[in-house]
């Protein structure tokens, strides 16, 4: 659901943002993602595109984060976090396997 005003990017743009950014090289994100590298390097930009900005260097073999992007990256691997954190306590909420109920002592005798 997004909310009104919010301008959040594709988030699986920001995913391959991500991992690119932790390998410094699209063709390395394109193995661990299984994509092609020319996919890696069209999420990039179409993520660019929807931040305005870019966020990588571009050199022969290899690509390094600017400042923009940089900052960016801190930010995702925050929220990646996060989202792991909360993935882990909904998997142990869904696998508790006991339960508690209460019943009033004429009911339980």
């Amino acid at each position: 659901m997004r909310q009104s005003g919010s301008d959040v990017p594709p988030l699986g743009a920001v995913r391959v943002f991500w991992i690119a950014a932790r390998y410094g090289n699209f063709k390395r994100a394109a193995t661990e993602l299984g994509v092609t590298p020319t996919a890696v390097s069209s999420q990039i930009k179409s993520l660019e595109a929807h931040l305005g900005c870019p966020l990588f260097e571009r050199h022969a073999q290899s690509v390094a984060l600017n400042e923009a992007g940089q900052q960016f990256s801190e930010a995702c691997e925050a929220v990646f976090a996060r989202l792991d954190r909360a993935v882990q306590d909904a998997r142990q909420t869904a696998n508790r396997s006991s339960i508690t109920v209460g019943v009033g002592a004429l009911i339980g005798s």
